[in-house]
């Protein structure tokens, strides 16, 4: 019996290890969750803060940014749809072109019932003529892919996004102007 207890003691003794490695795992347990606290303050402290605009320029107001929001989200859905729009058929592409007019005429309804802050009543009404203009493009482009017997992924190719992008940055952008690079546009 003495030796049952001997050898249970000499494994619980193994199976503990050094009191220093016990020591050492709680403290670099401790400066793990201290490290970890200390990062996500400091990485929301460091968050882009888009109503900030550099110096010399206009202060964004909580309805410009606001505005900015609702055009950027609904910009953003009409260009989900624009990426990934490859016609595999003509029922295929007749789909998409209705979800983009459909995402188009949502940007216009809230653009007509949000009114747009004074501050950017003439870059709102560049943004409005924009996205007639592309809906207009839709309008075209599907009349063509509905008619039977018409090449319908040529005329897939017609509508463009680029003017409606450029003007929705111009909203999104401001105080400050859109860039313009080879593929993309943001704010400088």
């Amino acid at each position: 019996m003495a030796a049952v207890i001997t050898e249970a003691s000499r494994r619980v003794v193994r199976n503990r290890g050094p009191a220093i490695f016990r020591q050492s795992a709680a403290l670099l347990a401790l400066v793990v969750a201290i490290s970890l606290t200390v990062g996500i303050l400091l990485g929301s402290r460091l968050a882009v803060d888009r109503s900030t605009t550099p110096a010399g320029q206009p202060a964004r107001d909580s309805a410009v940014v606001l505005y900015g929001e609702v055009i950027d989200r609904d910009v953003n859905l009409i260009d989900r749809e624009y990426a990934k729009f490859i016609c595999k058929s003509r029922a295929d592409c007749i789909e998409r072109l209705l979800q983009m007019k459909a995402d188009t005429e949502a940007l216009m309804r809230d653009m007509s019932t949000a009114p747009s802050p004074s501050q950017l009543v003439q870059t709102s009404a560049r943004l409005k003529a924009a996205a007639q203009a592309f809906d207009d493009q839709l309008s075209s482009t599907l009349a063509v892919v509905q008619e039977p017997g018409s090449d319908f992924v040529a005329a897939s190719n017609m509508p463009d996004i680029h003017n409606l992008d450029l003007a929705a940055a111009g909203v999104v952008c401001w105080p400050v102007s859109p860039v313009e690079s080879e593929s993309t546009i943001s704010c400088d």
